[in-house]
């Protein structure tokens, strides 16, 4: 199934399974098809609920639809759906560029490279493997991976935790993203920043 969820161009895609599947899994390949395709990678787990055809997305003034543009009733083994993506994501470097262009963020630190603020916000250089210890669970490898492009920004494979300088520094000094909590958080973030 393809779903038009009502934000511009962007897609949501869905296999029908042949049959159930752990849990685990399902998360695991969610995974690897987000890093496979370039998609968000937060969006994998299986609590996620995302926005189903006929509802209305409320991120926009006015809401806009959310549309069904394509469903085959053949379902697949999730082993054919596997075969084809990478085994190990944390070895993925970088998932393709977006097909169209991006234009440039308003925000300034929205432009900061991930690597810059993951350094400054967690204190440790990121190496060539672009990866760090994650600071939110026990991990004695480093699982949180820092991507090179600002709209990517960093991602958790160990926890599931990712996204940009906001996501990261309100989880590293217990802030809120939204309202004054985010004013605050973004006062705080220029004055922390170069």
């Amino acid at each position: 199934m393809v779903v038009a969820s009502g934000s511009g161009e962007n897609r949501h895609a869905y296999w029908l399974l042949v049959q159930a599947v752990d849990l685990g899994r399902i998360e695991r390949v969610n995974g690897q098809l987000a890093c496979a395709l370039g998609a968000d990678q937060r969006a994998g787990d299986a609590a996620r609920i995302l926005r189903p055809p006929g509802a209305l997305n409320t991120k926009h003034s006015p809401a806009t639809p959310v549309r069904l543009l394509r469903v085959q009733s053949r379902r697949i083994a999730l082993a054919h759906l596997e075969r084809d993506l990478p085994r190990d994501v944390s070895l993925v470097r970088a998932a393709p560029p977006a097909l169209r262009p991006r234009a440039a963020p308003l925000d300034p630190l929205l432009s900061i490279a991930p690597a810059v603020y993951v350094e400054r916000l967690t204190g440790q250089r990121v190496g060539r493997a672009r990866k760090v210890h994650c600071p939110f669970h026990e991990d004695r490898t480093p699982s949180l991976h820092v991507y090179d492009e600002p709209d990517r920004g960093w991602f958790c494979f160990g926890c599931r935790r990712g996204g940009s300088i906001y996501d990261l520094a309100a989880l590293l000094w217990e802030r809120g993203t939204r309202g004054e909590e985010f004013i605050e958080l973004r006062r705080e973030l220029e004055e922390t920043m170069p």
